[in-house]
């Protein structure tokens, strides 16, 4: 039932004062074995709550102690253990805090230039994909009207024609008998509406 009894506890500073209960309940000597165990338990106990090592006094001590005089020893003790782990603990949560901020600062960098990247990305194989486009017009240009025409045609696809203009233009390549004809269209389509 002691064990019980000291499981309960919800604090630090409550399991001592159980502690202290507990071995007014099994005074003097035959009772030395029953009250080293409890202080064995609450030891552990308190380790599991705070995660380091208990601020109990050793059982030699507390042996020596009695009543008030072991309450007082405890809670000093205990109170100096409170402030070194609420100070451990803070630098810890700020520790946590930094890198927990830089993590995301990271991440979202990451994210941004990813769409940054990928942005840039499309927006050059858009123009690369004008500027093939509008080379390869060149040529067929070329092989079907001569050198001035495809020179000219070059001039006019410079401004960065649209995929469905170069598409227009392809398709006026074939339709077209003439270089003059083909250039006429392709003035006409530069032109601001």
């Amino acid at each position: 039932m002691a064990t019980f009894r000291l499981q309960t506890a919800t604090t630090p500073a409550k399991l001592v004062r159980q502690l202290e209960d507990e071995y007014a309940n099994f005074p003097g000597p035959r009772n030395v074995a029953t009250r080293r165990t409890l202080h064995a338990w609450t030891a552990a106990l308190l380790a599991d709550m705070a995660g380091d090592e208990a601020p109990l006094p050793a059982f030699e001590e507390m042996e020596r102690l009695e009543g008030a005089n072991m309450t007082t020893i405890s809670q000093a003790r205990l109170g100096k253990w409170f402030e070194d782990f609420r100070a451990k603990n803070v630098a810890e949560g700020v520790a946590q805090g930094i890198k927990r901020g830089v993590a995301q600062g990271i991440e979202r960098g990451v994210a941004e230039g990813i769409e940054q990247g990928l942005a840039q990305g499309i927006e050059q194989g858009r123009t690369l994909a004008h500027e093939e486009g509008a080379a390869r017009l060149r040529r067929q240009a070329e092989i079907k009207f001569g050198e001035a025409a495809a020179e000219r045609l070059a001039e006019l696809l410079g401004g960065k024609p649209t995929t469905p203009d170069l598409d227009r233009v392809g398709a006026w390549l074939i339709e077209c008998e003439t270089g003059a004809e083909l250039l006429a269209r392709v003035e006409a389509l530069a032109e601001p509406s």
